[in-house]
């Protein structure tokens, strides 16, 4: 499996304290769930730690457009598609999954890109809105 170890960097954060914290806590998940893998944790398991993070990003995303909302953010459209596509494209994978730890790579791997441009296109524009806010 290739090593999709995932470190917190300064270059994540927006400057928004809140969402700062949800994206760290995000890398925490996806690190853990990288970690069951690598010990050998059974499809139970492993389901359960992606279901808790499936969970959680629709819990960040719900908070992030809490405050694109309360500021006025006028991308809030385009990231609501945004979350919604991701969230669809998450849901799907989950489900097709067929048990066996070693075909969540591509899972993996979809969850890291995403992260990673979401923060860099998107992210970034709405702490700037909300710092300027």
């Amino acid at each position: 499996m290739k090593d999709w170890n995932m470190r917190w960097s300064d270059s994540f954060a927006i400057g928004v304290e809140r969402i700062d914290h949800q994206h760290q806590y995000f890398v925490n998940m996806f690190n853990i769930i990288r970690d069951k893998i690598e010990a050998g944790c059974g499809t139970e398991t492993l389901r359960h730690a992606i279901q808790e993070m499936y969970y959680y990003v629709f819990f960040h995303f719900y908070s992030e457009e809490n405050l694109m909302r309360e500021s006025g953010y006028r991308g809030m459209a385009d990231q609501q598609r945004s979350h919604k596509g991701f969230l669809d494209e998450f849901t799907r994978r989950i489900s097709s999954w067929d048990g066996n730890p070693a075909s969540l790579q591509p899972l993996l791997e979809y969850l890291f890109r995403w992260f990673i441009n979401h923060i860099a296109d998107d992210d970034v524009a709405i702490g700037a809105h909300l710092k300027r806010s």
